[in-house]
């Protein structure tokens, strides 16, 4: 088990302040639930299926140990809440509104759930913004060297970091001017397949990647022919995540 992501940690130690110090004792007679567990800075619910309005919860240590593995490495999320799919044992109590617990447990939920098992845990994959990098190669190279390959691996842990629920991919190459059209965008589609191999290696779904080589046809910088441009040795990697996971 990987150790407790320092955002999550966070925010479950803030929560403990603002709800209660610590989950009210188990009843007898534990009870199941799959449903979507919010979390966020003010405040902690939990949403079961079939249910309305969210109830209020604690998590045992082992409990917290196991949502933290649905969590990437660095993750670290763009709104002020995420959501999780969660399949929990617990037990679920009406909130006594007469406890004098600090923060608003017993006055804006009904109902508490101590959680003391997760099951199973899956992190739904949020919306981003469009991230963007270029990756340059040598004149007349498409081998990745070690600053090439920083970038791409930058690229997709950022993906990763922000749980991004990745649509698209397009992998662009390009070369300068120099040299034989034809044999420029063999150059350029080579560069494209070489990144595009690295994104899968680091994670992102071969599906999701469209690799193009355009040649000296659309630079980043125009010039005129046989110009040695090293702006134009490149390839542009966009990765697009508009939407997000709703279940």
């Amino acid at each position: 088990m990987k150790a407790l992501p320092k955002l999550l940690a966070a925010m479950i130690a803030a929560t403990a302040l603002a709800a209660c110090a610590s989950p009210p004792e188990a009843v007898p007679g534990s009870q199941r639930y799959s449903g979507v567990l919010l979390i966020w800075f003010e405040g902690q619910s939990f949403l079961a299926d079939g249910q309305t309005s969210p109830w209020a919860y604690g998590m045992s240590p082992e409990a917290t140990r196991e949502l933290a593995a649905a969590y990437p490495e660095g993750y670290a999320p763009r709104g002020a809440h995420t959501a999780v799919v969660v399949d929990v044992d617990g037990d679920l109590r009406p909130v006594q509104q007469d406890a004098h617990r600090s923060g608003c447990v017993g006055g804006c939920y009904d109902h508490y759930l101590a959680i003391t098992r997760v099951h199973e845990a899956r992190l739904l994959r949020a919306a981003c913004e469009p991230i963007a990098r270029q990756v340059y190669f040598a004149s007349n190279a498409s081998a990745l060297d070690a600053a090439a390959l920083a970038i791409v691996e930058d690229a997709a842990a950022e993906a990763r970091r922000g749980a991004c629920n990745v649509s698209r991919i397009s992998v662009t190459g390009h070369t300068d001017t120099v040299g034989p059209a034809v044999q420029n965008r063999e150059l350029s589609q080579a560069r494209a397949d070489v990144v595009r191999d690295a994104l899968i290696a680091r994670g992102l779904e071969a599906p999701l990647i469209a690799a193009d080589g355009a040649g000296e046809e659309r630079p980043p910088r125009p010039t005129a022919d046989h110009v040695s441009e090293p702006i134009n040795r490149v390839v542009e990697i966009v990765i697009e995540a508009p939407t997000a996971e709703t279940r």
